[in-house]
């Protein structure tokens, strides 16, 4: 039976079957990926909400010099207020513009001629 019309026939029924199978397969295909993907999705959401925010939190712990500080009541060591206010004085005195007692300026001015020449 190698007859043309017989192939043809044959083919042709199989074209009809495919064409009766492609939606089933497409909405298959398409199930699939949509399943993949939500399941994908689902533990990537999980697993980011779990750990969300935790190396802000940590780098703030971190930060911390002493955790127990608030729950002593004792005050602080260290300069009265007459000692600071004498160093803030000083500080701030570091910055202005006026020259100390005592102290020269030396201007350095070169002397002679420059010349591009080398000589």
């Amino acid at each position: 039976m190698n007859t043309p019309g017989f192939a043809r026939t044959h083919a042709q029924s199989i074209a009809k079957a495919m064409e009766r199978c492609m939606p089933l397969v497409r909405r298959v295909t398409i199930a699939l990926i949509l399943l993949a993907g939500g399941l994908s999705r689902a533990s990537a959401d999980s697993l980011l909400d779990r750990t969300w925010g935790q190396s802000v939190r940590s780098a703030v712990q971190n930060q911390i010099a002493d955790p127990e500080a608030s729950k002593r009541v004792a005050p602080s060591e260290g300069l009265d207020g007459q000692a600071a206010e004498a160093a803030t004085a000083k500080y701030r005195k570091s910055f202005s513009r006026e020259a100390p007692a005592g102290a020269s300026s030396i201007n350095l001015v070169p002397v002679g001629s420059v010349s591009g020449s080398g000589q």
